[in-house]
């Protein structure tokens, strides 16, 4: 794979090496770690049951653009005078906004925790596409980290927090970046890597997926439908398959609604979730009537005006085919 990506690699043999040792890092390799982080993941479980933590619940937010544009706006302002000069997205700053309402509310006894926040990224754009009439397999999705303290979380602005994720962004989509990631991954393909994870907990880690590039709004479902009626996708379905239902850290996936807003599916502590509607001078304050409560088995709740489900999407106007209800 490495051998495939497109863009001249002008790193020096330093930089190289400092790509390369940076995702190495982000795992630790063998059966030993492995058997470490299984018992860490049982603990943790343990103290869940036991309630020495606080579990995560899982809801569907729905963010209007004009705020996410506000927001990113005003941060953007913030970060003027700062280097180096940097563009916000709009994917930072609601990395950002989620990662303040998780640990804003957290104890400061656990200000020193380390957080660890992974991202991720697609590299597709780095690589030769396949000649004509030819195919190859190739997963071209990664992971970036970004760390974190508790404390950095809680004390630092929006603003702040999207400009560490959108420097991170930057490191690790660069052409160096990405054909090291893609030595390691080759370098170790028959080994046993796991993420070398600093934190422990149910909060020593956060993931935000940003599936925002591809337009599902836009697809064509009207082979669905038993009159060919043309289909409007009203709602995503957004999940990371997780057959166990087992929330051992805060993951949020966020999509477009298809007119200029977000839904984000994402998980937070009871805590967190009660600190935004209780707090409405908080950065959080135009979000306080955009939730909806649903769990990840639940999704039915959310357009109580739509009547049919096709491939796990909302669609108006359609009866399902067999094969697809």
């Amino acid at each position: 794979m490495s051998d495939l990506v497109k863009v001249k690699n002008e790193c020096t043999e330093a930089e190289s090496n400092f790509h390369y040792q940076t995702h190495a890092q982000n795992y630790d390799s063998g059966i030993f770690k492995l058997a470490m982080t299984v018992w860490r993941v049982l603990l943790t479980l343990l103290a869940l049951k036991l309630g020495f933590l606080e579990e995560l619940t899982t809801k569907f937010i729905h963010i209007p653009g004009t705020w996410v544009d506000e927001l990113r706006i005003k941060s953007q302002e913030e970060l003027k005078d700062c280097s180096p000069k940097i563009q916000l997205t709009k994917n930072d700053v609601i990395a950002a906004w989620y990662l303040k309402s998780i640990y804003s509310p957290q104890p400061t006894a656990t200000s020193l925790d380390p957080v660890d926040y992974f991202g991720i990224i697609n590299f597709r754009r780095f690589l030769e596409p396949p000649k004509a009439g030819t195919y190859y397999i190739r997963c071209s999705v990664g992971a970036l980290r970004c760390k974190f303290s508790v404390q950095q979380l809680k004390e630092e602005s929006v603003a702040e927090i999207a400009r560490d994720i959108r420097l991170t962004t930057l490191q690790y989509t660069s052409t160096g970046s990405v054909h090291q990631s893609l030595r390691f991954s080759e370098d170790h393909t028959s080994k046993i890597l796991t993420l070398a994870l600093r934190g422990t907990g149910n909060l020593g880690c956060a993931v935000v997926s940003h599936w925002t590039t591809f337009d599902y709004t836009g697809l064509n479902f009207s082979s669905a439908s038993l009159n060919s009626q043309k289909t409007s996708v009203i709602f995503v379905n957004s999940m990371i398959v997780n057959a166990w239902d087992v929330k051992i850290a805060p993951v949020a996936v966020v999509t477009k609604n298809g007119s200029g807003g977000y839904w984000i599916r994402a998980a937070n502590t009871s805590t967190g979730w009660d600190r935004d509607r209780s707090h409405p001078s908080s950065v959080h304050e135009l979000l306080v009537t955009h939730y909806i409560a649903a769990s990840f088995n639940s999704p039915a709740g959310l357009a109580q005006s739509v009547e049919r489900k096709t491939l796990n999407l909302k669609a108006a106007g359609s009866t399902p085919a067999f094969g697809y209800s």
